[in-house]
Parts: structure tokens; sequence; C-alpha cells
């Protein structure tokens, strides 16, 4: 059914952008903790680098292997339904341009 398939595929989208935001994240921790060990002497920051390349690569592995693993376990659990589209409710979403709609909310910035 094609519902079916629109559902999977937009499942796997979502989860693979949640995850996506996990190793953005992982990333930014990265950078912040590499500014600290910057701030300190030399040999005080190599003793007490938590963060190294095989932490950093064996924590992205596990954030992607958690994606893969999430996305197959749904989207087996969703091969037991049989979906409908509710035509009403997608035109009246399309009328109202809300199909997919994202909200951004953030602290304010202070300069």
């Amino acid at each position: 059914m094609i519902e079916n398939n629109l559902i999977s595929l937009q499942v796997e989208k979502e989860i693979k952008s949640l995850f996506k935001s996990y190793l953005e994240l992982l990333e930014q921790i990265q950078v912040d903790h590499d500014a600290m060990l910057t701030k300190i002497d030399p040999e005080t920051a190599i003793k007490i680098n938590y963060l190294n390349k095989s932490k950093h690569d064996n924590l992205r592995k596990l954030i992607l292997d958690r994606s893969n693993d999430s996305i197959r376990n749904i989207l087996t659990f969703l091969d037991y339904f049989d979906f409908q589209i509710n035509k009403e409710k997608v035109e009246n979403a399309a009328k109202q341009r809300r199909l997919y709609s994202k909200t951004i909310l953030s602290p304010p910035v202070i300069i």
C-alpha cells in the first residue's frame, strides 16, 4: 500500500533527523572540550582528555548503530498495520499549508 510506504519513509526520515542532531551535539561537545583543553598546559591536557579520538569515534558509532536499530525496529512494527490516508485532513492541511511545519525555539542571543 502506498500509505504504508509513505509512513515508513516519513518515520525513517524523522529518526535519521533526530539522530543526526545527536551527532551534531556530539561534534559541538567535542569542539567545546577541545577548546577547554587549550586553556591548560599540554601535559595536563593529555592526562585529562576524556574525549579523545577513540572515545569520540566509539560514541559516533553507537549513535549510528542505535539509529539504524530504531529504524529497523519501528519499520518492522509498522509492517503489522495497514494505513489509509484521510484525504479530507490532507486537503485541509494543504489548504492551510501546514503539512510539514517546523518551529525553531531558541533562547534570546545576548551580544
